[in-house]
């Protein structure tokens, strides 16, 4: 049982509503869904640091064989990188929903009410309540744009008859950048969804339910 609920005797609500069994059974899907929200955004918190080792290895290693292919390639793994970050976000957001409309609304907000009070007390500053948005472009995006310029004066020094699949390959970068940016500034919106976990740049258009 979760400590901070009182006893199921204070319940007035809850006791009519609801059995033993549907409460604790509650609770338990309750504890299950936050330790998923916490797992995804550990793992989150690792596909941003293999986003940041990432181009220091590749960078090293490139530069050494002054290899502009290798440099540029990046940029196409970071996206992989952004796009599997984003969808754990998302089901992030997923959660928290269900958790707020179907578990915290049955037992009202003065009882279990954590999504409720975030979805309340976020505001929309851009430099401080959207800290993390800067933080995923810049790891995601930043990295992309470094690899961009360190790998163009190594395709621009490329002896002709290898240029043409390197430009192939800095285009490729330069879409990967954009796909990116876009999938990271305008991640998929769910229906009725709270403001996002990390992301709250995702849902300041959406009118309150």
């Amino acid at each position: 049982m979760m400590s901070f609920l009182p006893d199921r005797q204070e319940l007035n609500v809850s006791r009519e509503t609801f059995t033993p069994d549907t409460i604790n059974a509650l609770l338990h899907e309750y504890d299950a869904l936050r330790a998923e929200v916490l797992k995804r955004i550990e793992i989150m918190y690792q596909i941003s640091t293999i986003a940041l080792i990432g181009p220091g290895t590749l960078f090293a290693f490139g530069l050494q064989t002054k290899n502009a292919s290798l440099i540029l390639l990046y940029p196409l793994f970071s996206m992989l990188l952004a796009i599997m970050w984003s969808n754990y976000d998302r089901r992030c957001r997923q959660l928290g929903s269900y958790i707020k409309g179907q578990i915290e609304a049955r037992f009202g907000e003065e009882i279990m009410g954590w999504e409720h009070f975030m979805d309340s007390s976020r505001s929309k500053h851009w430099f401080f309540d959207w800290g993390n948005l800067w933080a995923s472009l810049g790891i995601f995006v930043g990295t992309e744009i470094l690899a961009l310029v360190v790998g163009i004066p190594m395709v621009a020094g490329t002896k002709s008859g290898t240029i043409l699949p390197l430009y192939l390959l800095l285009a490729t970068t330069i879409l990967s950048i954009i796909i990116t940016s876009l999938r990271l500034l305008w991640p998929p919106r769910l229906k009725k969804e709270p403001k996002s976990i990390l992301m709250p740049f995702a849902n300041t258009s959406r009118k309150k339910v």
